[in-house]
């Protein structure tokens, strides 16, 4: 059973004012789109009575000088804290948890946008479905020039509108919610505590689970976020080096091998074998875009994973080519 110690998150006092909202932007030592990120928020903004909005720098550069950006796009409506020493990205959401007073948190990440009607959406779904603990949706994927290319669309299964039947034990197969459309009740993180301190690449995910056992999620069938792919980006930086790879997929089982124990024991090696090749088949694919990239090494790490994960025939196969590509690349 799962026995990590998570970072405590207080209770309010009880007479304070609450809004509706607390938009939480946690960020650090980038501010090429922080900027918009607050604008696409101020443009939905309902006021200070019904929304808290407030930037969490992670002690970046003073050179980047963010708070002086804060104030600039947020004209005395975005509040700012700077955290006295820099600490894990985990505990810097945990932070944001900490510092929201709204009764809905929502952290959104520094370098995404909300979409024209997501905090009314997400109202209007939570007055619908009041036991919901956590809210997401889906989310048109932008480039560097805010430029979509892609919409996620849950698609295992075609989630319908509302809350979703058995989330457990879909989300442990498939981490379907992306972190940034997710809106999660204060007084649930306050039950179940902050972020995981130790894993990096299936933190949010942890969450998540921790969360679906506790009570409902739910689902808005249409997208409300802009989810931004570029270089600096935490999705793209997962395949630098051998090192950030293997803590993926150490993360990655990770969440098998914890909330597996949560499952009826006739589902448990069934759901082990399913998670395992979905993995696999991820890094398959991983490793085609790094050999496309003559990047043999990190291909090459990959495709051990793959082999570990799933031991089949043709993963096996994969193995030994790439193999034979790292081999010649390193003779």
């Amino acid at each position: 059973m799962n026995t990590i110690c998570y970072p405590k998150i207080d209770p309010l006092p009880e007479k304070i004012h609450r809004p509706f909202w607390s938009v939480m932007i946690p960020t650090y030592n980038r501010v090429n789109y922080l900027g918009k990120t607050i604008k696409s928020v101020l443009d939905q903004d309902p006021g200070p009575e019904f929304m808290q909005i407030e930037v969490i720098d992670n002690f970046s550069s003073p050179e980047l000088n963010v708070a002086e950006l804060v104030k600039e796009i947020g004209d005395g409506r975005v509040s700012y804290y700077r955290q006295p020493v820099q600490v894990g990205f985990q505990e810097n959401w945990s932070t944001c948890i900490r510092k929201a007073y709204g009764k809905w948190v929502h952290i959104l990440h520094d370098d995404d946008m909300v979409l024209p009607g997501f905090y009314s959406s997400y109202q209007q779904f939570i007055d619908q479905h009041p036991e919901a603990n956590l809210i997401f949706s889906q989310a048109i994927h932008i480039d560097e020039n805010d430029e979509p290319f892609y919409t996620f669309i849950p698609a295992i299964p075609d989630f319908p509108d509302g809350i979703i039947k058995d989330a457990f034990k879909l989300l442990l197969l498939d981490n379907f919610i992306y972190s940034t459309s997710s809106v999660v009740s204060r007084e649930k993180y306050e039950k179940l505590g902050g972020f995981h301190p130790h894993v990096m690449h299936t933190v949010d995910w942890d969450m998540w689970l921790r969360i679906a056992l506790d009570g409902p999620i739910g689902y808005v069938k249409k997208p409300l976020l802009a989810y931004r792919t570029h270089l600096g980006s935490g999705s793209n930086n997962q395949n630098n080096s051998v090192e950030l790879i293997n803590k993926k997929y150490e993360d990655i089982y990770y969440i098998i091998n914890t909330y597996q124990e949560y499952l009826p024991p006739r589902l448990k090696k069934k759901y082990y074998v399913r998670f395992m090749k979905t993995f696999a088949v991820s890094a398959n694919t991983q490793m085609k875009f790094l050999l496309k990239q003559k990047k043999y090494p990190l291909a090459f790490n990959h495709a051990i994973w793959s082999k570990k994960m799933y031991p089949s025939f043709v993963n096996t196969g994969r193995f030994w080519w790439n193999y034979l590509c790292y081999f010649r690349q390193n003779k």
